[in-house]
Order: structure tokens, then C-alpha cells, then sequence
């Protein structure tokens, strides 16, 4: 019996003594950085051991740095030991990603050991740096593409984590190179510093007014922009424009200038988005970035005519213009795609007639005066629109484009504002889709410009039939989320779709509470805080279900579209394409923005079907579409 005792304890003795030994060799080899905690429970230990070993970093990082590097931290204002150590507290609170531990008490007190590696703190510092440069890239090629709001983001994210990074980073943005530190700020400030808007007119509305704004950006209408306003008693937002375009509510008493705000830091998104942001935004030291401009409204017109909005229009084009030549730092300029022609309608008055009648329709809050003009699929999803989802208004003078794609006549755009309950609001350009009939088979919420020009641009080889179809399929597919059209979305998806979506893995929060089943796959190794779901057809759908019913608007925003023939020896020659866009997902309660790639079988035109779809968190490597459907791992 005692020697029984006896091998008992040593066997429970043996771990520790290892666990010591290899401890006291850790601390002797200099090429190990480590931390020791005590604590009543493992897991105050374990922060205990953290700390102190976030501190070792500190001392070690600091004592690396070049004299370069101290005096780019000075000028940065980055110039103590006490900043290095909030900079990289924030590698730590991110739970270390390659700090190993060891434990070496579990009683009272509970006592733990954690150490990592210098070259795995290099690697780390490294990658921060690449997601600045990346993100820094971002912002280029958003401002590019006039998408303002995403190259603001961007760049001020890229310049929070630049102050979290000891030495500082270089990044290039055009031909400018130099510090993230000297160089972000500069660019921030010529983005706002080139914005320019305007009020084109002015509707009185009982108590109210509706402003109608127009914004620039270097001479050209902004994509995207999103900003807050002061109507008289609150500020409100954030508000988007789009396409150049905005429209808002002021009290009666404002009447000599409207206040607006560019969004700049998008702080409260960051935070609830991105873990290693958050603490960078936390602990960091923020710059301050002048973003408050004035719009006038005096010498506004009431019900202003369309010429004198152009005229205001043309006013800010020019303005942007000539702030642009002023700017401290140039904007970005892309490269201008050419787009396939379009075929007008000859007679278009018949038409003009019918989008009248219905603009007339939704100003007197009567579209059963219109019923005639649609079919009767068609008018229910239009009841459905103005009487079961936000409020819809008319924005400025209507201007339609009647294009004849050969199968049907689209009238492009009516340009209306949808205005929720929170005070939140997005404007839409609807597209009315005609039948011989002159009779509007269907519409949807058009695709940005931009994501559009990229479809019509694509591969010249393409028949415009194919860039018309897929084109009208990603404008229904966002406006079945906004309609909560769970019988379009079960049409489209194939019974045996290859359904996946991921989530970057958050510390202390498990997987987000989107993802509760399906199966777990592992993509990409390379990426082991994002975790992939695969799902049924049916529990996708069931989660849509829920999410519809227990949220007020649902919006989907296309954003920097990529288009490809895909061949798949399931499939006959040249009849699947690949989709391959950013999408923005905004609701109440919950938004994001990742990669969503789409595989469409288009064996039939008329009916395409979805065969994959794939959604990725933006940290995430893009998805090859062909290397993914031959993944052996889907069982495809």
C-alpha cells in the first residue's frame, strides 16, 4: 500500500518538476520574454502572468528601438516608455495570439507562467504593420472609387493602430511616402478639406423642411459619404448620401445654415466589429480631425426648378474642384472603365407617363390609384414597400433613364429616401422593370454606381444579356433583405447550395451569436481566429426568418464587384459565374462588412440559382471561386 502512495505521488509530482525545469531554462534563455502571476484563481493568475509579461515586452521593445525610430515616436508624440507600454498592452489584451503558458499551481494560490518568443513578437508588431498598410490600401482605392466614407474609415483606423505599433510604420499613399504617423493626419484632413456640399432646395412640411444636400468630392459627386446634421434641436445620424445625394429634416427655425459632421472616426464600429481596434481606440492617443462645416441656406429656393439645383450642383462640383488643386495631399484618381453602351427607348413619353402617375401616387399616399400599372406580383411587393417598411420619400426632381436591355425596358432611377424609426434613413435608387405591356413586371434597389460600372465593364466578350441578368439578380437579392423576402431568397438557392459563412473569433466572446449550428470547417489554416459554418439551405433560411421578424430594416449595400466565368464539370460549358463583392450589412442592432462570394448557375437565364455562396469577415484572404468549389473539404 505505501509503495502504491508512493508512485501515486510521484507520478503527481513529476508534471510540476518538468513544468520548473523547463521554466528555469525558459527564464535563463534570452531569446524567451516572460511573465509570472499569482493569483487566488487560475484565471487571476493567468492576468497576473499577463501583465508582468506585457511589461517584459514594453522594456524589451523599447530597448530594441532604433534612434530613428525613438525620434519618429517623439515627433509623433509617442516619446515615452510609458506610451510603449500602452501600445503594446494592446498585443496583450488581444490575448497574445503566440504567448505559450505554463501552469504551475492550481491550488490556492493558483500560479501561472506565460512566455513568448522575441521573434514572435517581431512577427506580431509585423503584422499590425501589414493590416496598417493594408488598410491604408483600403482607403486608396476607396477614395478612388469616390466611396468616401469607406477611404475616411479606413485611413483613420489605419492611423489608430499606426500609434499602437512601437517605431511607427511607413506607408506610401500615391507618390507620398513616410510615417503613418505624419502622413495619415495630412491625408485625413485634405479628404474633408476637398468634400464639399451644398443645399439645392428647400420643402416646407408642416413644422419641418426637407433639405435637399448635394456633396462633392474633387469634382465629381461622392459614392458613398455618411455624415451627422444638427436640425434645429438634435444631431442627428449617422445619414448617408449617395451618388451625390441626400436629403434630411429641419425644424422650421433653421434658417440660416445647416450643420453638418463627416463621419471621420467610426469609433462606436471599430468597437463592436474588431477586437485589436477596440483596445488601439482605448488606450490609444486619438487625433483630433476638424470635421464640422456649415451649409448656408440662405438664397435657398423653396420647391427650387431642376435647373436651379444644377445650378447649386454645379456650385459644389466646382467648389471640390479648386479644393482639391489646395489640398495638402492629392486625391487618389482611379481609372476610368469603359462600359458597355446602352440602347435608349426611342418614345419614352409612354413611360414618363407611367413613372408620373406614381410619383404622384406615393405624394398622395395612394399607389392603389396605380394598381393598373403593375402586375399583380409586382404590386404587392410595392404595398409591401411603401406600407410595410420605413418611410418612403420622393428626393429632388425625378430624372429617368429608359434603357431597352432587349427582354424588358428599365427605368432608371427614382431617387427616394427610406426613413426609420430610430432616425436612420438611406437613399435608394429604384429601377422599374417593364414588360411589352408597358406594365412594371418588378423593381429593386439599384446597385451602387459603382458596383454596377463594374458589372457593365466586365469581360467585352460577355453578351450584355448575361451583364443585364446578373445585374438585375444582385439588385433583387439586397432588396429581398429590405423587403424580407423569404420566397424570392428560398427560389434562388438551390436545394443542394454550399452554404458558409465565417466570423473572426473574439476573445472572452466565443462565436458570434449569429453562428450558433452548422458544421465547423477549417478553410485556411493561416487564419485560425476565423472559423467557417457551413449550412443547410433550410437553416440559413430559418435564420433569415428570425432575423427579419425581430429586426426593423435589414439594409445590404454591393460595393467593389468582381465578375468571372467559372467552369465546374458539374455544370455545362461557360453557364455558372462567380460573384465576388464587398458587402455592407447594416441593421439596429447588429452590422458588418465582409466578402460575399456567389457562385450562379445561369443554365437557365431567366431563373439564375445560387450553387454557393460564401461570406467571409474582411480579415479574411478573398476566396478564389474556383479553387473553392474543388475544395475537398465541402464535399461538393
Amino acid at each position: 500500500m505505501n509503495k502504491l502512495l508512493t508512485i501515486l505521488l510521484c507520478a503527481l509530482l513529476l508534471p510540476a518538476a518538468a513544468a520548473a525545469q523547463s521554466v528555469e531554462s525558459i527564464k535563463k534563455d534570452k531569446s524567451f520574454i516572460w511573465g509570472e502571476g499569482t493569483g487566488d484563481s487560475f484565471d487571476e493568475a493567468d492576468q497576473a502572468a499577463l501583465q508582468q509579461l506585457s511589461s517584459q515586452i514594453s522594456v524589451w521593445v523599447e530597448s530594441n528601438l532604433t534612434v530613428k525610430q525613438k525620434e519618429e515616436m517623439k515627433n509623433g508624440q509617442f516619446n515615452s516608455s510609458q506610451n510603449v507600454s500602452a501600445q503594446t498592452s494592446t498585443f496583450t489584451a488581444a490575448q497574445l495570439t503566440g504567448a505559450k503558458m505554463i501552469t504551475l499551481s492550481q491550488e490556492d494560490p493558483c500560479r501561472v507562467f506565460r512566455y513568448i518568443s522575441q521573434s514572435d513578437v517581431n512577427a506580431m508588431m509585423e503584422a499590425r504593420r501589414e493590416r496598417v498598410r493594408s488598410l491604408v490600401a483600403t482607403g486608396v482605392k476607396a477614395e478612388q472609387r469616390l466611396q468616401i466614407d469607406d477611404a475616411l474609415r479606413s485611413y483613420y483606423w489605419a492611423l489608430v493602430l499606426a500609434g499602437n505599433v512601437p517605431g511607427g510604420v511607413d506607408v506610401q499613399i500615391g507618390s507620398d511616402k513616410g510615417s503613418a504617423y505624419s502622413l495619415l493626419p495630412t491625408k485625413i484632413n485634405a479628404v474633408v478639406a476637398t468634400l464639399a456640399g451644398t443645399v439645392t432646395s428647400l420643402t416646407p412640411e408642416g413644422n419641418t423642411k426637407r433639405a435637399d444636400l448635394y456633396f462633392t468630392y474633387a469634382g465629381k459627386p461622392v459614392a458613398t459619404l455618411q455624415f451627422k446634421f444638427f436640425d434645429g434641436q438634435n444631431n442627428i445620424g449617422p445619414v448617408g448620401a449617395r451618388d451625390g445625394l441626400c436629403q434630411v429634416d429641419l425644424m422650421k427655425n433653421v434658417t440660416d445654415k445647416v450643420r453638418v459632421t463627416y463621419e471621420v472616426k467610426y469609433r462606436q464600429e471599430a468597437e463592436n466589429l474588431d477586437p485589436e481596434l477596440r483596445l488601439a481606440f482605448q488606450r490609444g492617443k486619438l487625433p483630433s480631425i476638424k470635421s464640422s462645416f456649415d451649409l448656408p441656406l440662405k438664397g435657398v429656393k423653396m420647391n427650387a426648378s431642376a435647373h436651379d439645383q444644377q445650378k447649386a450642383q454645379q456650385a459644389a462640383i466646382n467648389a471640390s474642384a479648386a479644393a482639391a488643386d489646395e489640398a495638402a495631399m492629392k486625391p487618389q484618381e482611379g481609372r476610368q472603365k469603359k462600359q458597355m453602351d446602352m440602347m435608349k427607348v426611342p418614345n419614352p413619353a409612354d413611360y414618363e407617363a407611367v413613372m408620373a402617375r406614381v410619383e404622384r401616387a406615393l405624394q398622395t399616399a395612394n399607389i392603389r390609384d396605380v394598381k393598373d400599372c403593375f402586375t399583380d406580383d409586382a404590386y404587392g411587393l410595392f404595398d409591401t414597400l411603401v406600407n410595410h417598411t420605413g418611410k418612403l420619400l420622393l428626393t429632388g426632381k425625378q430624372q429617368y433613364e429608359f434603357v431597352n436591355t432587349g427582354y424588358q425596358v428599365l427605368a432608371r432611377f427614382m431617387k427616394i429616401r427610406m426613413k426609420f424609426k430610430n432616425g436612420r434613413s438611406f437613399m435608394e435608387n429604384i429601377v422599374f422593370r417593364f414588360n411589352n405591356e408597358q406594365k412594371i413586371t418588378s423593381f429593386a434597389f439599384a446597385l451602387t454606381n459603382k458596383a454596377e460600372t463594374d458589372i457593365y465593364s466586365a469581360s467585352l466578350a460577355w453578351p450584355q444579356v448575361s451583364k443585364y441578368t446578373i445585374a438585375a439578380f444582385m439588385e433583387d437579392y439586397q432588396t429581398a433583405y429590405a423587403l424580407r423576402r423569404l420566397d424570392y431568397l428560398d427560389a434562388i438557392f438551390s436545394e443542394r447550395a454550399l452554404i458558409i459563412t465565417g466570423t473572426v473569433l473574439k476573445p472572452g466572446k466565443g462565436i458570434a451569436q449569429e453562428l450558433h449550428d452548422g458544421q465547423k470547417l477549417s478553410l485556411n489554416p493561416n487564419e485560425p481566429k476565423i472559423t467557417y459554418t457551413r449550412l443547410t439551405k433550410s437553416e440559413f433560411l430559418k435564420r433569415l426568418a428570425m432575423q427579419f421578424k425581430s429586426r426593423e430594416y435589414i439594409h445590404l449595400t454591393f460595393e467593389e464587384n468582381v465578375s468571372k466565368v467559372i467552369t465546374n464539370e458539374n455544370l455545362p460549358g461557360a453557364s455558372a459565374f462567380g460573384i465576388q463583392l464587398k458587402q455592407i450589412y447594416t441593421s439596429p442592432s447588429y452590422g458588418d462588412e465582409g466578402r460575399l462570394s456567389l457562385m450562379l448557375n445561369m443554365v437557365n437565364p431567366d431563373s439564375p440559382m445560387i450553387e454557393v455562396r460564401l461570406w467571409q469577415p474582411m480579415e479574411a484572404k478573398p476566396a478564389d471561386l474556383g479553387e473553392f468549389l474543388s475544395a475537398d473539404n465541402m464535399g461538393y
